[in-house]
């Protein structure tokens, strides 16, 4: 690929050498959209007239992340040889470093890659699994010590889950790479002995956690905080100091002299399961030894014939982005004029009823029983978006959803119904024999029948992305949630443990119930787009499918929680 545009949605930060040109004669008039006349949103001016930032365009290489230095690390290590993915483990290793608000090594990651050689779009779930050796009971009653037995515990070690990104590190790299892992890693070692600048927004919310962090110590709910303390908030930084980490650079050091096992059964793993067993919590050793990612094929819809857009299945929420793409389909949002009121009103009603799903049924799916395909069904998605009205609200989600399901039950085999009677045993349904074509229909309706209260939660996130001179293309994102994290940090390790597992139900009927070794579901979702008609591909004689092939167009993401769909 000999010339590279990326969009990048989460751009903070990006190198480029400009060439001045003259200045046109006359600046062109900028059309005014808004509400004619005073009060609040009057003329307001918006959309691309008013960005602030131009999209960069590079010839050889491009990458942004959330932090200048993070951005810089990934083009220095292209420029060096190094792929798209060794750029994006650099620059994930460095934002670990200077940005431990949203991300680090112990927390999840999820990537899309486009590898050009192959033609082929890759996806890692590198997220983590609960402790093995723990019981629905033992997070009940978490929960009924700090959270009036509604939800586990968002601090300490109730919800920490083992932490998937180094070996997603590895896997990327074993796959992708191009230069050793130590060469990737050294930029955060060397920054973690000598300081790194922290900016505005991370200062900001890196004291706001060290005024947080406080109140689940004194009630109880953090077990241990001297660590945490000493690595993080001994003082919190202030916006423009350096923060050092050489807890975090001796093993970040280890990671990549010793490789992937050294994380996970190695001394950094006995320094792990040794520390949650001294302060009571519930990963040991053995739960950190068992831990695998997993590769997946992304998921894709295709919108308006001209755009494909790819998202990884559950855990993750990338399905809702989906359901809503083809919910809304149908609606000429063009035509209806950027942030119009109907435009408006049929994007929420789509994102209202793709986020009914993604509350009921978003889960681990080789624990949830239901394919992570029959959320994009074409012929649900069309009954859905039949029901959305631009003019009238839809009354009541609950029931458009279970009268849509009934619609597919009823059009599928003769005799398949939602049974009269089912049992539910170890956290899912029991029902008569179904046939194929049936029986995914059936668990959905069971599902919101068996759990009408189902809720979700948001959390704090890091997005990046590269793109090399040969066309690669990497969409990766990491979090610890909410926050910093759990509020916990082993003995001289570092980095401070995840508290995803409080994104898992305690209600055994529910998919994403708390159980051991499961995955909990994931609020981050790396992207990727593909277009038709692309520049030079403008033959309209024959039909656009012989005329113009998918092309990749875009690896983009943003963080947010639930915004991100």
């Amino acid at each position: 690929m000999n010339h590279i545009r990326n969009l990048f949605a989460a751009a903070l930060a990006a190198s480029l050498v400009s060439c001045a040109t003259p200045a046109p004669e006359a600046l062109p008039e900028i059309e005014i959209v808004g509400v004619p006349g005073p009060g609040p949103g009057s003329r307001m001016p918006t959309g691309r007239e008013m960005g602030v930032r131009s999209a960069v365009v590079a010839p050889q290489a491009a990458a942004a992340t959330a932090h200048p230095l993070a951005t810089q690390v990934a083009l220095d290590v292209m420029k060096q040889g190094g792929s798209a993915v060794d750029a994006a483990i650099a620059a994930n290793a460095m934002l670990g470093l200077v940005e431990p608000v949203a991300n680090g090594i112990g927390g999840d990651l999820f990537a899309i890659v486009w590898d050009p050689k192959t033609q082929t779009l890759y996806g890692y779930n590198g997220s983590g699994r609960s402790a093995k050796g723990t019981t629905l009971a033992d997070m009940q009653a978490k929960a009924d010590d700090f959270m009036e037995g509604k939800d586990i515990p968002y601090w300490g070690a109730a919800p920490v889950t083992v932490p998937g990104t180094v070996d997603a590190w590895y896997a990327l790299h074993d796959k992708f790479g191009r230069r050793p892992m130590n060469s990737n890693l050294e930029p955060a070692i060397q920054y973690a002995r000598s300081g790194a600048p922290i900016p505005e927004v991370i200062a900001y919310y890196w004291n706001r956690s060290a005024e947080l962090f406080p109140r689940g110590v004194a009630n109880g709910m953090i077990e241990e905080f001297d660590n945490a303390r000493k690595t993080y908030f001994d003082p919190p930084p202030r916006e423009g100091s350096l923060f050092r980490n050489p807890d975090l650079a001796n093993t970040l050091e280890r990671i990549a002299y010793k490789g992937r096992d050294e994380f996970y059964t190695g001394e950094t793993a006995h320094i792990m399961g040794d520390y949650f067993e001294r302060i009571g919590g519930f990963l040991r050793y053995e739960d950190f030894a068992a831990h695998t990612g997993e590769w997946v094929e992304p998921l894709c819809a295709e919108y308006r014939g001209d755009y494909k857009i790819c998202e990884l299945p559950p855990n993750t929420q990338g399905v809702a982005a989906l359901q809503m793409l083809q919910m809304l389909e149908p609606f000429d949002l063009r035509d209806m004029g950027y942030a119009s009121a109907d435009s408006i009103a049929a994007q929420v009603e789509a994102k209202r009823l793709a986020f009914h799903y993604r509350a009921k049924g978003y889960a681990d799916p080789l624990f949830a029983g239901i394919a992570p395909e029959e959320f994009i069904r074409e012929d649900r998605s069309r009954l859905l978006s039949s029901k959305i009205d631009v003019n009238t609200p839809i009354s009541d989600v609950r029931e458009t959803i279970n009268a849509t399901e009934t619609q597919l039950i009823t059009g599928s085999a003769d005799g398949c119904k939602v049974p009269d009677e089912f049992d539910i045993n170890g956290g899912w349904v029991l029902y008569p024999p179904l046939s194929d074509d049936c029986q995914q229909v059936v668990m959905l309706q069971l599902m919101d029948l068996m759990t009408p209260d189902a809720k979700l939660q948001n959390g704090d996130t890091t997005y990046l992305t590269v793109a090399d001179k040969d066309g690669m293309m990497v969409s990766l994102i990491q979090s610890n949630f909410r926050g910093m994290g759990s509020g916990l940090v082993a003995d001289g390790l570092g980095f401070m443990f995840q508290d995803r597992g409080q994104l898992f139900s305690l209600d055994p009927a529910h998919p994403n119930v708390w159980e051991p070794g499961k995955r909990p579901f994931h609020t981050i979702i790396p992207a990727f787009a593909f277009r038709k008609d692309m520049p030079g591909c403008q033959v309209r004689a024959v039909p656009i499918e012989m005329a113009c092939p998918f092309e990749p167009w875009m690896s983009f993401g943003l963080m947010g929680g639930a915004m991100q769909p």
